[in-house]
């Protein structure tokens, strides 16, 4: 006798794993879901049939249950949209039979908001009025001859170091912000008369977690102000290379794209922010001296009342993407791509970024669709913090740069399972992020037939946690962890090819916008498969009508 979906549900109940999980009590219910290949014309002619049957209003099962959906759909949004604590109720995963089994643990929550609020002593003693921007001898506008060219800013601000990736006409460059590599820390030094630099001097003060107060939605205009100076620097360094490259043939026409630390695209609030912040920072870019005061009047009003025309960056030049889409966008462009299934765990200072998506080839074009993704504040920094507050030698290094819990455990001086009862609820609310994110494919791990490719990725990859969290999922999917590959069209003055992954946000960036934005638009909002080799042509505007005054 064939088995029906109730005989189904019967049997998920009596094994108590499906279908529901419970998390604060908020009971998140789980719906099989369609195989990934529906583009066959079969599965068009039975959806179509299906679609007339409830729209006729015909009674059957199919019909009953897709007018339960919306209740669920509102449900698992809820459970989705909870507060990012950084330790809050986690679940742990281990194998059971066939699914991943999710076991509620109780934890503690830390608020590391108010604990670790960044320092900012010194700050108060400048005066700020219109005198001070007003005063400032603006640089001119540098002359160029030749013809015009689009350079896009590949801009990833990140909680430690920020990195940057200029694109230009099919060739992008990473630029070096310091005197090895293209990290730069994500740090400020202010002198007392307000003066802000890049680079350690004598007299200055050093502010850090510029980027934390924006992740933990507690900036105040002292942050925006630290933030914009920081920027403003960073623009410059982007226009002296431009001066000293091999493109000074080239008119540039500068457009910043920006990755923003958000699951989702519609964030606007964020956005704004954003756009805000870089408006102040290219205007400051082009005062002779970057100062805190004039940044901070910058935030307040940025108008023509102070920015002479050639210094004012326009609106429609700023664009703001989540940063998994750059990352996921840089991949599927390069031909080391794969196809299948892909998890990318990029681990930040601040956030820990979990993307689950497929590729396909389609006739030649290279397609690929996001099923679940998720940004939370489990980054290497604040798992640094969670140690710092159970282990008090944990307080004085960086303990995410350890490979292995032994030499952590030897370095802090204490047994090696008291390290591991300090890691073990972190770890857990990152395994649940991996597991969670893998079971959206809907599938059971029996039916996939090739390798799940993972690549864990970021600054903070290094802390051996991460890694470890994840082989619960290695012992129940078939996965392979792989480095992401370097793409050919990416060029530096050093070597990249063991650190490349740490730079992957910001050249996906250095992408044309227009062509990040159709890849956006198409699957992070309709979750439809965006054509790549082909996107150039989706609606890009008429470059003079964009732009004209």
């Amino acid at each position: 006798m064939k088995k029906t979906w109730q005989d189904d549900l019967e049997e998920w109940k009596k094994s108590g794993v499906f279908p529901s999980v419970k998390k604060d009590s908020v009971e998140v219910k789980v719906k099989k879901r369609k195989t990934l290949d529906s583009s066959s014309e079969a599965n068009v002619v039975k959806n179509k049939d299906r679609a007339s049957r409830i729209s006729t209003k015909e009674p059957n099962r199919q019909a009953r249950r897709r007018k339960q959906h919306p209740k669920r759909k509102k449900q698992k949004a809820q459970y989705k949209n909870e507060p990012l604590d950084l330790i809050g109720p986690a679940v742990s995963a281990v194998k059971s039979g066939t699914v991943l089994k999710v076991t509620p643990k109780k934890i503690e929550v830390a608020e590391f908001s108010e604990q670790h609020k960044p320092d900012r002593n010194g700050l108060e003693r400048f005066e700020i009025n219109e005198a001070s921007i007003e005063s400032v001898n603006w640089v001119a506008d540098d002359k160029f001859t030749g013809r015009d060219a689009d350079f896009f800013i590949g801009l990833d601000f990140g909680t430690a170091f920020t990195k940057v990736v200029i694109g230009v006409e099919g060739t992008s460059y990473v630029i070096k912000l310091s005197p090895n590599d293209g990290l730069q820390p994500s740090s400020i030094f202010i002198a007392s008369d307000g003066r802000c630099s890049l680079r350690q001097k004598t007299g200055y003060t050093l502010y850090t977690d510029l980027k934390l107060p924006i992740l933990t939605k507690n900036a105040a205009e002292e942050d925006y102000g630290l933030v914009i100076a920081f920027l403003a620097l960073i623009f410059i360094e982007c226009r002296q290379w431009y001066s000293t490259s091999h493109l000074t043939d080239l008119i540039p026409d500068w457009f910043v794209n920006a990755g923003l630390p958000t699951q989702s695209y519609e964030d606007e609030r964020l956005k704004a922010e954003y756009c805000r912040l870089i408006k102040a920072a290219w205007a400051l870019s082009y005062c002779d001296v970057v100062s805190y005061q004039a940044a901070i009047i910058l935030f307040r009003s940025i108008s023509g009342k102070y920015v002479p025309e050639y210094a004012y960056f326009d609106e429609e030049r700023i664009n703001c993407f989540p940063e998994f889409v750059a990352q996921i966008t840089g991949y599927v462009r390069s031909p080391r791509r794969r196809m299948h299934s892909h998890l990318i765990a990029d681990v930040g200072a601040g956030t820990l970024d979990v993307s689950l998506f497929t590729v396909k080839e389609n006739s030649g074009d290279w397609l690929f669709r996001v099923h679940d993704r998720s940004v939370e504040t489990l980054g290497a920094d604040f798992l640094n913090k969670h140690r710092g507050l159970h282990i008090e030698a944990a307080k004085n290094i960086e303990t995410y740069k350890f490979t292995t819990p032994g030499t952590l455990a030897n370095s802090l001086k204490i047994p090696l399972e008291k390290l591991i009862s300090v890691d073990e609820p972190f770890e857990a609310k990152v395994n649940n992020s991996y597991a969670t994110r893998i079971g959206a494919l809907g599938v059971p791990a029996s039916k996939i037939a090739e390798n799940i490719v993972i690549f864990v990725c970021g600054g903070g990859s290094s802390d051996y946690l991460y890694s470890k969290a994840m082989e619960p999922i290695q012992g129940h999917y078939k996965t392979e962890i792989v480095q992401i590959p370097k793409p050919d069209r990416l060029m530096s003055d050093f070597n990249l090819d063991e650190d490349y992954h740490r730079y992957s946000v910001a050249y996906g960036l250095s992408h044309d916008h227009f062509d990040i934005g159709a890849c956006i638009q198409q699957h992070i909002e309709s979750l439809e498969p965006a054509n790549i080799s082909k996107i150039e042509t989706q609606g890009r505007k008429n470059r003079e009508e964009l732009y004209k005054s």
